[in-house]
């Protein structure tokens, strides 16, 4: 018997079997922590989500028909030929586009989010969930598709270290934690709705003074509530300051309701996605505005747009905020009411 050639034999099946015995033992440690996923679901097999978030709802719908699509757009009915990429909106009445930057990637961020871990020993039915902020939850969403629910999870509160927050699925019995990161980020859905960038963004009923005055230095006139209404105050420009030329007469009631009535559309301006600073001077200039507009709301803030020229087409003009650096376009019939502010106050007949 070669006793050389069988410890040979031996050594070799003893490495083969190591190498066996330990690929297994890693592919079992792979398998076992491989990540849970609080659901799963592809990016594009939903078309509705609603999110609640401390007692504040936003619903989103995916528009795919045409005729919505150009509504949403503003734009005119299209023609059997037009074809348009479904677009998400925001359910606000309006159907509000969503702003791509601020968008962009949430479908993706829903599609199934990875647990951080398991709450091991605890069931659904029967754990305290209104200790894990879960009963009632801080915040819940619901994927949809053609009106049919096909997710609903739960996210509460942050866990005591505060890098994850608890979260379950409805309708399963396990609980897990979460990324804080990304519980921030969908509850974000509900509490800033990705809106596109705006002229400004002030609650009407919160205004207490509106400042209007034709630029370059002619006319200024101000709006001011006071315990008995609103009140007009003009003013009179000298080489320093403006000085007012009177007290101040009461308003219109009927043509300073719809003044308000336009300032309170959030949606009014259009970004350009253009910084002003690079923008035609002759567009948008500080010092050839149309018309400068100071609003004074709640605690005092104060907030100034500026009006400037035309768009070529006429449908639009250019605007723009004392504290953004972005180009805006209003509607004609908008910023020509706002200059009437100065050329055409609303004085009681």
């Amino acid at each position: 018997m070669n006793y050389k050639l069988t410890a040979l034999l031996i050594a070799v099946l003893v490495m083969v079997g190591g190498a066996v015995l330990l690929t297994r033992a890693l592919n079992t440690r792979t398998l076992e922590e491989q990540p849970t996923r609080l659901y799963r679901i592809g990016e594009e097999s939903f078309d509705g989500i609603r999110i609640t978030h401390e007692g504040t709802t936003v619903e989103y719908q995916l528009l795919t028909d045409p005729g919505e699509i150009a509504s949403a757009l503003g734009e005119d009915p299209p023609s059997q030929e037009q074809e348009y990429e479904p677009i998400w909106v925001i359910d606000d009445g309006r159907m509000t586009p969503v702003y791509g930057p601020l968008w962009s990637a949430t479908p993706l961020l829903l599609s199934g989010p990875l647990t951080a871990r398991e709450l091991e020993g605890l069931d659904a039915e029967t754990a305290d969930l209104a200790r894990y902020g879960l009963e009632p939850p801080r915040t819940s969403v619901s994927l949809d598709f053609r009106g049919r629910e096909l997710v609903n999870f739960h996210m509460g509160d942050p866990t005591p270290d505060e890098e994850n927050w608890y979260a379950r699925r409805v309708g399963d019995s396990r609980l897990f934690t979460i990324s804080g990161g990304w519980g921030e980020s969908v509850s974000t859905l509900a509490t800033k709705p990705p809106y596109p960038p705006t002229l400004f963004t002030v609650q009407v009923e919160d205004i207490t003074l509106i400042s209007a005055t034709s630029i370059p230095r002619v006319q200024r006139y101000d709006y001011e509530l006071r315990d008995d209404g609103w009140t007009i105050v003009e003013y009179a420009a000298d080489e320093r300051d403006w000085v007012a030329t009177g007290d101040g007469t009461p308003v219109d009631d009927e043509a300073w309701a719809e003044i308000l009535s336009l300032l309170s559309d959030p949606t009014i301006s259009e970004s350009q996605e253009r910084d002003i600073e690079n923008a035609d001077p002759f567009e948008l200039n500080i010092d050839q505005a149309k018309v400068s507009v100071l609003m004074r709301h709640a605690e005092e803030e104060e907030t100034t747009f500026f009006l400037g020229k035309e768009t070529p087409d006429g449908d639009y003009w250019y605007a723009g905020a004392a504290d953004q650096e972005t180009l805006y376009v209003v509607p004609a019939e908008w910023g020509e009411a706002m200059v009437r502010l100065v050329t055409d106050p609303p004085f009681q007949p």
